[in-house]
């Protein structure tokens, strides 16, 4: 059974969606949709061409690449979002682990919020910006 939590605090808890304010927030929910994946099923195949980035509303997923768990996810958590950016194939598989209902926003939407709703554009660099510096850090020098 899902939870009757709104999506507008599932997305307000995802860090790309976190400094939308209360107007920024209800003008991106007018680009969500809802659907319902039933565990066991594939959401996104790493390789494959993007067409949406997915918010996780109840539930939880795994994310892997190459066969390797990089992550057990549940509510708040997204995906997707960097192949919607670039157009480039996914970069990991995800799976419903349970019954998941998801909110969806699709490459015409996601174009369409990135344009109108003030603020997108900004959460986005800034999240690729602290993804880019988490992995530099986990870059280890070679010695000389």
């Amino acid at each position: 059974m899902f939870q009757k939590d709104t999506k507008e605090a599932h997305f307000a808890a995802v860090p790309l969606f976190s400094g939308l304010d209360k107007k920024q927030m209800s003008s991106l929910m007018r680009h969500v949709d809802e659907q319902t994946v039933e565990a066991g099923k594939v959401i996104i195949k790493q390789g494959s061409t993007a067409f949406e980035m997915c918010v996780v509303l109840d539930g939880s997923v795994t994310i892997e690449r190459d066969g390797i768990v990089l992550e057990v996810a549940g509510p708040g958590a997204s995906f997707g979002e960097l192949s919607m950016l670039d157009k480039s194939p996914r970069t990991a598989t995800v799976t419903a682990r349970t019954d998941v209902r998801l909110g969806i926003i699709g490459p015409r939407d996601f174009d369409t919020a990135l344009e109108t709703v003030p603020g997108l554009s900004k959460a986005i660099m800034v999240r690729m910006a602290r993804r880019l510096r988490a992995m530099d850090e986990m870059i280890v020098p070679v010695s000389k």
